[in-house]
């Protein structure tokens, strides 16, 4: 899309699979004020920032990936609008004060072996990938959009959620679920 991204070794690269699927509908969708979980290197949320013109909390628990989003921030001329929050999950943000909350969560049902495994691999039960969209749903506006990625392999179905997109990735499908806040 333009934008220059850098990613250091162990932060998770943007792919055209599941971060490409979901920022296609994201870009639809964002308005306001939108939290990211697990925002890596900003691969979502500096797009978000620089075409939709949204403010974009980006959280991270990895340091040197959130200081590459904040160095690709600057790169990309949208630093005013994004910020870089370093905590794990969404527990240093408030609830109830996103226009839109999104992750794209490690959704494989896997231990992470190596520490770059942890961006795909969300635990043999997923108890990462629940938790992220669970702090989703908490820091969301009632009425507003929660938008999280899956794939064939989670095991894991969240009430009340809807299938915007689909796309075949060779071993499994990915998929982009939306679910609207009470």
């Amino acid at each position: 899309m333009g934008l220059k991204v850098w990613v250091p070794g162990n932060c998770f690269p943007p792919n055209l699979v599941s971060t490409g699927l979901l920022l296609k509908v994201a870009l639809e969708k964002a308005r306001g004020i939108v939290v990211e979980a697990g925002t890596g290197v900003g691969s979502l949320a500096l797009p978000l920032c620089a075409f939709n013109e949204v403010e974009v909390v980006g959280t991270d628990l990895d340091l040197k990936c959130l200081r590459a989003a904040r160095k690709n921030a600057l790169e990309n001329s949208v630093y005013a609008l994004f910020n870089p929050v370093a905590c794990e999950y969404l527990t240093a943000i408030r609830s109830n004060c996103a226009d839109l909350a999104l992750t794209n969560p490690p959704y494989l049902p896997l231990d992470p072996e190596r520490p770059e495994d942890i961006s795909i691999c969300g635990g043999k039960k997923l108890e990462t990938y629940a938790r992220m969209i669970k702090e989703c749903i908490r820091v969301a506006r009632h009425g507003t959009l929660i938008l999280f990625t899956a794939s064939s392999l989670t095991n894991i179905k969240f009430e009340n959620a809807k299938e915007l997109a689909r796309r075949f990735a060779g071993l499994d499908s990915i998929y982009v679920y939306e679910i609207q806040k009470e």
